[in-house]
């Protein structure tokens, strides 16, 4: 028992600590993290390298008789923010719904 708690504390801290690495972003002396909206990350972070903007459907219903023009369906706009923090990060993209910073994704470790 004793040595199941002492492997199974510790793999729980790790994983704690992975969640909060990957709901924020360090830009400098600053912190981006989920819920900051557009103007905020562009004071702390700067300029992205690359943006990326779409239209994502609000709501699918099943139940439609016919076709919908796709041109009036409800969206919610999502912009996808790519920055490259520097030599030995991680490619890093800010994704944004309505405005507000919703997930953070890493991609390659920058050479």
């Amino acid at each position: 028992m004793k040595l199941a708690l002492k492997v199974v504390l510790p793999l729980s801290l790790i994983a704690a600590s992975g969640s909060a690495f990957s709901e924020s972003l360090r830009c400098g002396g600053n912190l981006a993290q989920i819920g900051d909206g557009k103007a905020d990350i562009q004071v702390k972070c700067g300029e992205p390298i690359a943006r990326y903007s779409s239209c994502k459907p609000l709501v699918v219903v099943p139940e439609t008789k016919g076709l919908v023009d796709s041109a009036s369906a409800a969206c919610i706009t999502v912009d996808e923010w790519t920055f490259a923090p520097g030599p030995g990060q991680f490619l890093t993209t800010l994704v944004f719904q309505d405005g507000k910073l919703n997930a953070i994704r890493y991609g390659d470790r920058i050479r």
